[in-house]
């Protein structure tokens, strides 16, 4: 599991079916249920299956999640 710290950068870009809906440089996360919740956030009643590009620039991880919402 990729840890995520509160002085972390992180840099997600939400995409579905290959439109990007949102790209978010976020901070002061401590956890994937705190990101998940910034992005729901941001994309209001845009409902579906979507997918998470997740980079980590200050511990150097990236990672790829699908979720639906």
């Amino acid at each position: 599991m990729k840890t995520i710290s509160c002085t972390d950068v992180i840099f997600a870009r939400v995409t579905r079916c290959g439109q990007t809906l949102a790209s978010l440089s976020l901070s002061g996360i401590t956890s994937l249920q705190q990101l998940y919740m910034r992005i729901r956030t941001q994309l209001g009643t845009r409902l579906g299956l979507i997918t998470i590009q997740l980079r980590n620039t200050t511990q150097g991880w990236s990672d790829r999640r699908h979720l639906l919402i």
